[in-house]
């Protein structure tokens, strides 16, 4: 089984914190791999950079998207509490938290540029669209393969 593309962590991510308890990086991290039954191969698996797994950075990411939406909070440095938003988003019982579900809220289409460069041009949307599913860091070092490709 491949490792999930990065908006299939958010939910459950997102239920560790249901109990309205503090949680840390590794904790997330950990629900991840439970959740997704993850094998040593998948966990250890690094991005391109060899700087980190790409479980940890799809975590670190989720965590990016959640905070940049109001829907949890920063205790400190690696450590998360969720917000009233984020209570009010899991009563709901979605079956899937994605960029759409956060895209609700203001702050995250501030965040990623939606609500000050709404476009109509379709190449643009398409582009947008492709990279939906991957995180900015995959999404950069395709465009360098491209670009060294090319060169």
């Amino acid at each position: 089984m491949a490792i999930p593309e990065f908006q299939s962590f958010m939910l459950p991510i997102l239920q560790l914190f249901d109990d309205n308890k503090e949680h840390n990086t590794n904790e997330c991290i950990n629900k991840v791999i439970d959740e997704f039954a993850l094998s040593q191969d998948e966990i250890n698996e690094l991005v391109p950079s060899g700087k980190q797994t790409l479980v940890a950075n799809r975590v670190y990411w989720s965590l990016t998207y959640f905070k940049k939406s109001l829907v949890l909070t920063t205790v400190k440095r690696g450590l998360y509490k969720i917000t009233d938003r984020g209570i009010k988003l899991l009563r709901t019982k979605p079956n899937r938290i994605d960029k759409k579900v956060l895209s609700q809220y203001y702050e995250y289409r501030v965040f990623s540029n939606q609500e000050t460069s709404e476009t109509t041009d379709s190449k643009r949307t398409k582009e947008l669209e492709e990279n939906d599913n991957i995180t900015p860091e995959e999404n950069i070092d395709r465009i360098f393969k491209t670009i060294n490709k090319k060169l």
